[in-house]
């Protein structure tokens, strides 16, 4: 997005590629522009009329495992989703790839939400990976990733570094990008072909932890009959911990639900590595009294221009 300002007015328009939005702002064509990777950030930090805004955002990037396996499959094993995780350096991606512009989670929602619990901490240990695995007999894994293009900054090139950190623990796997604007739903719900990770984003404008859990850990078996489910995670104890926690009226009964429900979840491991980024936007100087709110978002009515 941009939002090109006037003295007067602010016009907004949708630009899809990013270099064209930022060469709107440099060359100032745009007052404001959002949704930009960290290497545009950085660049755009050089430039002495430009000032670049980060706020802790709440949308929640995952490599979420496929919960439609077989029983006999490996990644039906809690420990060996659990174990895949030791083999991910996400300091490291978040350094070198990341620009320092992401928060690994410490749960399973972002911790920006309301009715957030933190039910612990992604780690880096491809020696426990390892051993857990050979304890799960598991050997010669094979892993297929799936994500659709600019899902989120720099996907490519985190999944390539994934993959490498994966073969570190003896794990091989194909990584499928789906085009923009392809079928990646029709892959989500089993229907154009096999996988078993994928890399995805969960966008939150509610500021409520229930909205992420509810939409992505309430599933029942009757949805799942039609593929409506999130990647089949079907568990009918943390769902009705969900549906309890939405119809409490008293907010610290409704949060002890919540807390129960995300500490059963995360026992669970339905992620590989799960991140939130923040939200960065940039705006020329002369651009005041703009706020980004958590939710990538900011008042257009109280924003004011200068010069």
């Amino acid at each position: 997005w941009r939002a090109a300002a006037k003295l007067d007015e602010v016009k907004v328009s949708y630009q899809e590629e990013e270099g064209a939005r930022v060469i709107a702002i440099t060359s100032g064509q745009a007052d404001v522009i959002d949704t930009i990777t960290p290497e545009s950030a950085a660049s755009l930090k050089a430039k002495s009329d430009i000032d670049v805004i980060e706020t802790p955002g709440t949308r929640l990037i995952h490599l979420f495992y496929n919960f439609r396996k077989p029983p006999s499959h490996p990644l039906a094993n809690p420990k060996v989703r659990e174990a895949l995780s030791y083999a991910i350096d996400h300091g490291s991606l978040i350094k070198a790839l990341m620009n320092g512009q992401v928060t690994s989670a410490e749960g399973v929602v972002p911790k920006t939400l309301a009715g957030f619990a933190k039910t612990g901490d992604y780690t880096y240990d491809p020696a426990k990976a390892k051993a857990m695995l050979a304890d799960a007999g598991v050997t010669g894994l094979k892993l297929r990733f799936i994500w659709e293009d600019a899902e989120f900054a720099g996907a490519s090139r985190v999944l390539e570094a994934v993959a490498q950190m994966l073969a570190a623990v003896g794990v091989v796997t194909e990584l499928k990008l789906i085009p923009k604007g392809g079928d990646i739903n029709a892959w989500r719900r089993g229907e154009s072909g096999d996988w078993d990770v994928l890399a995805n984003g969960y966008g939150n404008q509610t500021g409520l932890a229930l909205t992420n859990l509810q939409g992505q850990y309430g599933g029942t078996a009757e949805k799942e009959k039609t593929r409506d489910t999130y990647h089949g995670f079907v568990v009918p104890e943390i769902t009705a911990l969900l549906d309890q926690a939405a119809a409490e009226s008293n907010e610290s009964k409704r949060n002890e639900l919540l807390k129960q429900a995300q500490e059963k979840i995360w026992a669970l491991w339905p992620a590989m590595w799960a991140w939130t980024p923040n939200n960065v936007l940039a705006k020329r100087k002369r651009v005041t009294t703009l706020s980004l709110r958590a939710t990538n978002s900011y008042d257009l009515n109280s924003v004011t221009v200068s010069g």
